[in-house]
């Protein structure tokens, strides 16, 4: 038994370091992992502003047709007052699809933001484990030389 006391400071010194290490890869994997996703959020936002903005067009182009039927049934020529509201409600649909688009390119350029994040996360994380797994070897030996056991012959402790 006495000869396993000596080593017990880098046993556990060892063993900080594997954890510290094990637990940086795993906290590198989650960012890897947590900016793939909002890599694939920043695709999904921009396909879905753009089919948002498909579908108001869709729904100005038969608004505005509706529009000038009603104009034709009652007689009324697209001239003048009826074609300024017409130009104004060609005007108000463009805006509306024209905003879709930047409401979605807002969300996507935020998870872009989020992705970067996260690689960077992935990137320290691993040097954070590394410190952290040198501080916990440092630690382990420094134990030992203050223990008995690491200090040498004729010397003792110091308060």
């Amino acid at each position: 038994m006495a000869v396993v006391i000596p080593f017990i400071p880098y046993i556990l010194a060892a063993v900080a370091a594997v954890g510290a290490v094990s637990q940086a890869q795993s906290a590198r994997s989650a960012a890897k992992h947590n900016a793939a996703i909002a890599e694939r959020n920043a695709g999904l936002s921009r396909q879905q502003a753009a089919m948002n903005e498909a579908a108001q067009r869709k729904d100005a182009y038969r608004a505005m047709g509706r529009i000038r039927a009603g104009y034709s049934a009652a007689g009324v020529t697209p001239e003048g007052t009826p074609l300024d509201v017409l130009e104004d409600s060609a005007a108000e649909a463009e805006f509306d699809s024209l905003n879709i688009r930047y409401k979605g390119e807002l969300a996507a350029t935020g998870y872009e933001d989020e992705a970067g994040m996260q690689r960077t996360r992935a990137s320290s994380a691993l040097t954070t484990g590394v410190f952290n797994a040198g501080t916990a070897l440092l630690s382990g030996a420094g134990g030992y030389y203050n223990s008995p056991y690491g200090r040498p012959v004729g010397t003792t402790s110091q308060s």
